[in-house]
């Protein structure tokens, strides 16, 4: 099943799931809770999760999932290892991209594309950060320019 963006998902993680749309998530909890003889309904019971929520968990209807509903299903389970209840599933040629990719990974660090938006989003801040101080800087200056005028103009009284 292809994933697909929640409405709220921002535009650049929306992307990011365009890009290998058959890269997606595949969940293993039916599997689970059959080897363990519990049903849905039982696990909402011992969690306080919804059974629907469950489901749509079970199905990949459910597009987003909160870590405490994760941590209450691992406990309840007692599973120590989240790739027990997740998988992620791709095509052949994805998957061989993915292992080139950790290639150069293990090598530099980051993908090259990876580094040069990094390398572009801290002279974005550099810049933001000096532009930031200097309107601190003038307001600072626009202050004490303030109080000097303001002195001035006070009447001395003797």
């Amino acid at each position: 099943m292809i994933v697909k963006a929640h409405e709220w998902t921002n535009k650049k993680v929306a992307g990011q799931l365009e890009e290998f749309p058959y890269f997606t998530i595949k969940c293993n909890i039916a599997e689970v809770l059959a080897e363990r003889g519990l049903s849905m309904q039982e696990l909402a019971d011992i969690t306080g999760i919804r059974v629907a929520s469950i489901s749509e968990l079970a199905n990949v209807k459910r597009s987003t999932i909160s870590v405490p509903q994760l941590l209450v299903i691992a406990k309840a389970l007692r599973i120590t290892d989240l790739s027990l209840l997740f998988e992620f599933t791709m095509p052949e040629d994805t998957r061989e991209q993915f292992e080139a990719d950790q290639k150069i990974i293990e090598e530099n660090g980051l993908l090259p594309e990876q580094d040069e938006l990094l390398e572009w989003k801290r002279y974005e801040n550099k810049i933001i950060k000096e532009f930031k101080k200097t309107i601190k800087r003038i307001k600072r200056e626009k202050l004490k320019a303030e109080k000097a005028k303001q002195q001035k103009e006070k009447p001395t009284t003797n």
